[in-house]
Parts: structure tokens; C-alpha cells; sequence
């Protein structure tokens, strides 16, 4: 019996690869890579976030003269500008900071329309920028009429809000911070209000002791006999009562605890306008309210103004006695260099810094 032919096999062998042609092959994928690569690079800015869409607000800067900011508690805050001044009617029309304010219409104005976020009804409640919910709510207008609202929610991230523009559905990042929108009238006074121009003050009259302008130092009013003046200790307390800061605005009532019936500093500053300026200080120890003569509003003082203030004594500002036999110098006749009399003033700290 023959056996049956066996059919020729028609699988396709592949010859095994060399090293030579492993390393060909290799070096092929690894050029793809790097190919690859570079063109993602090349265009890293196509893969990048949504291109702005324009505005979030679109408000004319100039036009504002209202702003309404509202907090989650019901608390709110409104500035109104008026003569080109930034003001807060809460506490007696007391003047804003205008970098805050500026800050707050620049970060406003910058906000863009880029893909939303989420635009769903329970997003904006869960992102708290809902008409009901909410962390801050800024209102702008123009004498009255209503240029724009934008709601502030919760934070993505640093210096970063979930924000929405009033009367839309779409949820947005922003970079704002609810520091930047404070619901509360005293965070947006101006702590540096009550500074002075040094050079325009003439007279300065303190408890036991009078200060007038001689040329460039100063002079006592009422010198007795040996005594002479600290012209450094002079230009200190000066430049010191010029740059009076406060640390909160109370507001116009006078209640019996801030103790200004019985206060126990009052000076007064004579300007070269021919304006008298009266300060009655309640008390040397915290809280340190302070009162201003043309001033409806009462203010608070850190802790070391008032101590300072307090020092403010005849005691502390004539020379030491091993001086006093000295001839006293006139500073009309031997003027005294500003720059030697401010080298060793005191900063009593900006306004900012308190806030």
C-alpha cells in the first residue's frame, strides 16, 4: 500500500532578524518617538485652555459710580463715588481705600469668558455662585443703573473663584479672591485718611508743651530758662502725629465706653491754611479711640500709637541736660538739615499693612 503524497507547505517564514537589523529597528521606532514628541511640543499652545471669548462683564470703567457688594450672611457694603473720591456712606461718607477699589473694578474687568465650567442648576448652587447662594455678590451701576452683576463662589484654587455673571447659566474661573470684595464697610476705609502734610503743619500744642515751625526745625513756644529742644525728638513727634493711621473706623456714635468725655490725650495742630485740627485721644490702653475735630466718625488706634502718643511729653522731647547748658540752637539762624532729622524717625507702618 503507497503512502500519500504530503502537500508542500505554503506558510510564510520570516528569517530571523540579525543584531544588526534588531538595532535598525530600534533606532527607527526611538527617530518616531522623538518626532512625536516635538511636534506635541510645537504645538503645546493648540492643547492649551479655551481661547477667551471676550469680557465676563462688559462694563465702562469711567462709568461706575456705584458698587453693592453683598455677603453670604446678608451683610452688604456699598461705595459710591463722589467728586472723583471713593466713598462709604455706612460711615459718614469716611473715604475709601482707592487701591481697594481700583483693585476690585481691575480684577472685575479682567475676568474672561472662557469653556465653562459647569452650567447646570445644581452646579451653581454647589459651586456657590446661585442667586441664593452665594459667597459674595458685586452689583455695578451708573447713577442708579445697573451695569452689571458678578457672583463670587467657591475657590478652585489659589487666588482663584468660581464666578458668574448675573442673568447666565455658565460657571467660570476667575482670579479673584473674596479678600479682593469685603462685605463689611470698615474693611474698605482708608486707615491712611487722617495723614497730614508735614510741611504745612505750623504748630503742634501737646498737654505741657507747644511746638512752632522756625525755618527748617522747630521751636518751643514757651521755653524755660536752660531748656533746649531735641530737634531730632521734635521732628519725630512731628512727622509722628502727620502720619496718624488707624486701625478701624467705629463709625459716628459715641458711646460712654469709648471714654471721650474724660479723654486723657488732647493736642492740637495748627496747619498753614489756618486750619486748627482737635484730637482727643480716649484712653492710653487698648481700646484706643480716637476723635477728630470736622470728623463725625470715631476711630480706633494700635495699641503702640497710643503709647506714643502718651510719650509725647515736654520731658521727651528737650534736650538731655548735660545739653541744656549748651547754648540752644535757632533754627532760623542754624537751619538743621531735614535729612539728619528724619534718619532716625520712626516708620509708624502704611495703612495696608493693618488690613
Amino acid at each position: 500500500m503507497s503512502t500519500p503524497a504530503t502537500a508542500p507547505s505554503t506558510a510564510i517564514r520570516t528569517p530571523a532578524l540579525t543584531p544588526t537589523s534588531r538595532l535598525l529597528v530600534l533606532g527607527g521606532l526611538l527617530v518616531a518617538q522623538l518626532a512625536l514628541a516635538l511636534l506635541l511640543a510645537l504645538r503645546g499652545a493648540d492643547l492649551g485652555p479655551a481661547a477667551a471669548q471676550g469680557a465676563l462683564l462688559e462694563f465702562t470703567r469711567e462709568a461706575v459710580s456705584e458698587i453693592l457688594v453683598s455677603g453670604p450672611e446678608g451683610d452688604e457694603v456699598e461705595l459710591v463715588r463722589t467728586d472723583g473720591a471713593w466713598r462709604l456712606p455706612a460711615l459718614g461718607d469716611f473715604p475709601a481705600a482707592p487701591f481697594k477699589v481700583e483693585g476690585l473694578l481691575d480684577k472685575i474687568a479682567a475676568a474672561e469668558r472662557r469653556l465653562p465650567v459647569a452650567t447646570t442648576p445644581e452646579a451653581l448652587a454647589r459651586f456657590r455662585v446661585a442667586d441664593d447662594a452665594f459667597e459674595r455678590r458685586v452689583r455695578l451701576a451708573a447713577n442708579g443703573r445697573e451695569l452689571g452683576v458678578l457672583y463670587l463662589g467657591d475657590s478652585p484654587g489659589f487666588r482663584r473663584l468660581f464666578v458668574r455673571a448675573g442673568g447666565e447659566q455658565a460657571v467660570h474661573e476667575a482670579e479673584i479672591g473674596l479678600f479682593d470684595a469685603p462685605s463689611a464697610a470698615s474693611d474698605w476705609a482708608d486707615h491712611t485718611a487722617l495723614h497730614l502734610d508735614e510741611d504745612a503743619i505750623q504748630r503742634i500744642e501737646l498737654p505741657d508743651l507747644t511746638l512752632e515751625r522756625a525755618g527748617q526745625g522747630w521751636r518751643l513756644a514757651d521755653p524755660a530758662p536752660g531748656e533746649a529742644l531735641d530737634q531730632a525728638a521734635a521732628a519725630r513727634a512731628v512727622r509722628q502725629i502727620a502720619n496718624l493711621s488707624v486701625t478701624a473706623v467705629l463709625g459716628a456714635e459715641d458711646p460712654d465706653d469709648y471714654g471721650l468725655d474724660a479723654p486723657a490725650l488732647h493736642f492740637r495742630v495748627a496747619l498753614a491754611s489756618g486750619e486748627l485740627i482737635e484730637y482727643q485721644v480716649s484712653r492710653t490702653e487698648p481700646p484706643i479711640v480716637l476723635a477728630v475735630s470736622g470728623r463725625p466718625q470715631r476711630f480706633e488706634l494700635a495699641d503702640y500709637t497710643g503709647r506714643d502718643l502718651a510719650e509725647l511729653t515736654r520731658g521727651s522731647l528737650l534736650a538731655p541736660p548735660a545739653d541744656a547748658d549748651k547754648p540752644s540752637p535757632d533754627p532760623e539762624r542754624d537751619p538743621i538739615d531735614p535729612s539728619d532729622a528724619r534718619a532716625d524717625r520712626p516708620d509708624i507702618g502704611d495703612s495696608r499693612d493693618l488690613r
